[in-house]
C-alpha cells in the first residue's frame, strides 16, 4: 500500500493518474476498494481527501466507458 500512496506524493511523482492492471483475480479490486481508496479518502497523501475517485470497468466498449467515467469527474 505505501508504494502506490507513494506515486502520488509530491516528491518523485510521476503524475496523478494510476491505472491498476493484471489478470482476472489477481486482486485489484480489493487492493483499491480496501486499501487505496479508503486511504486516499482519508487523506493519506495530503489534500487526497478533495480529489475525484472513479472506480471504471472496460466492460465490452471500454473507450465509452472510459469517456463517461471522464465526463463524470469533469462535471462534478
Amino acid at each position: 500500500m505505501r508504494q502506490l500512496l507513494e506515486r502520488f506524493s509530491p516528491v518523485g511523482a510521476t503524475g496523478r493518474l494510476l491505472a491498476l492492471v493484471g489478470p482476472s483475480g489477481s486482486g485489484k479490486s480489493s487492493v483499491l476498494r480496501a486499501g487505496l481508496i479508503p486511504a486516499l479518502q482519508a487523506d493519506a497523501v495530503p489534500g487526497s481527501a478533495a480529489w475525484s475517485i472513479v472506480d471504471m470497468h472496460p466492460g465490452d466498449d471500454p473507450f465509452k466507458l472510459l469517456a463517461k467515467a471522464l465526463a463524470d469527474v469533469a462535471t462534478d
